[in-house]
């Protein structure tokens, strides 16, 4: 029995001996071709990591420890599962997930035990969701798409048990933390770089006419509509320091904050302002997604300047910001959600900072 391990070790070993390559990494992840080849290797390193840390004896404990179920344990376990008579508005409490390409547990497994406990309660009691181009290792392939379809479920099926929802955190921090000019939120934004670089992708070779933009401020030293307008129509040598500017012309600002701005919009005498309102630490909506982009379309269908710019702003540039923004570069410029994201972070460094409104990019536009 000592030597058993070993064995089950062997045999291990034999399934990976082809690396990267072998059926102990795609058995895990499933078919990786449709992605880019970068993502594929990154995928097919992390899981044969994972396969190589998993230590034969631990998994040899957790079998031994196993014991089979009795019929009378699942009959009372069934009986409790998500059967509350006095809840009349709402029963589908579980999640069943899996990817097409499993081939440890089949997608088809997913639908049999949904039906299974629809015949049980005699009513929809589970909610499926079929990954697509996914296998096994779903948390490894698709992080933020799972993340992000998990958090919709939460938020669905449990809105007055659980204030699980980031936005409602982020608000309750916010509450905390004090006013958007409170000295300490004042001195976070005083250090935050004006505006940001192109946003572009393939080296360069393809440039978004959106910019990310934290908000002006009426007499700020640095940030100013009268600072701004001049950085790009007036004496560059007047600007400050910390202004890095980007390739092209300003011709509007898109203020997407609900509050009144900081600033007075009719000081620019170049540039136009728009006012597109969405609310604060929460992923806008597929109306507000909507709006925004139909706004961007016709401010770039007036103006005839070569190589327009449009900056777009909330308070501080990053989460709603860069969020609409990713939505108009894989909406109307044909970017992937990957290439969306890595732009706008390396054009105004971290990028979109709470992974909420990432992960509601990935169920948005990767369903």
């Amino acid at each position: 029995m000592t030597k058993f391990p070993s064995v089950v070790n062997l045999m291990r070993v034999w399934d990976r001996l082809e690396g990267l390559e072998s059926s102990s990494v795609f058995r895990q992840i499933g078919d990786t071709s449709l992605y880019p080849p970068h993502t594929s290797l990154y995928i097919k390193l992390r899981q044969f990591r994972w396969n190589l840390d998993v230590d034969t004896k631990v998994i040899l404990k957790y079998i031994k420890g196993f014991e089979r179920c009795k019929y009378s344990d699942l009959v009372a376990a069934i009986k409790r599962f998500n059967n509350n008579p006095f809840d009349t508005r709402v029963y589908e409490k579980t999640v069943l997930v899996a990817g097409t390409d499993d081939k440890v547990t089949p997608p088809q497994k997913i639908t049999e035990i949904d039906n299974m406990l629809s015949h049980v309660f005699q009513r929809k009691v589970s909610t499926l969701i079929e990954i697509k181009n996914a296998g096994h290792g779903l948390l490894l392939s698709k992080p933020e798409f799972i993340s992000g379809k998990i958090l919709d479920h939460i938020e669905n099926k449990f809105p007055e048990r659980l204030h699980l929802s980031p936005a409602w955190v982020l608000r309750v921090k916010a509450d905390i933390s004090g006013d958007k000019w409170g000295l300490k939120n004042e001195l976070k934004w005083s250090r935050l770089d004006p505006i940001s670089l192109n946003i572009s992708r393939n080296h360069g070779k393809d440039i978004s006419p959106l910019l990310g933009m934290k908000t002006l401020r009426e007499g700020d030293a640095n940030h100013s509509p009268i600072i701004l307008e001049n950085a790009f129509y007036g004496d560059r040598s007047m600007i400050p320091s910390q202004y890095k500017l980007p390739t092209g012309h300003l011709i509007a600002i898109v203020d997407i904050s609900a509050d009144i701005p900081p600033y007075d919009p009719e000081t620019f005498k170049i540039i136009t302002y728009y006012k597109c309102a969405t609310v604060s630490k929460v992923v806008p909506d597929p109306g507000s997604i909507r709006k925004f982009i139909q706004l961007i379309d016709k401010i770039l269908e007036s103006k005839t300047i070569e190589d327009p710019l449009i900056a777009v702003h909330c308070h501080y540039g990053f989460n709603r910001t860069g969020f609409l923004i990713c939505c108009f570069l894989i909406e109307r410029l044909g970017w992937s959600v990957e290439e969306a994201i890595g732009g706008f972070r390396d054009a105004k460094p971290p990028g979109i900072k709470h992974r909420h409104f990432i992960d509601a990019l990935y169920v948005r536009y990767e369903s």
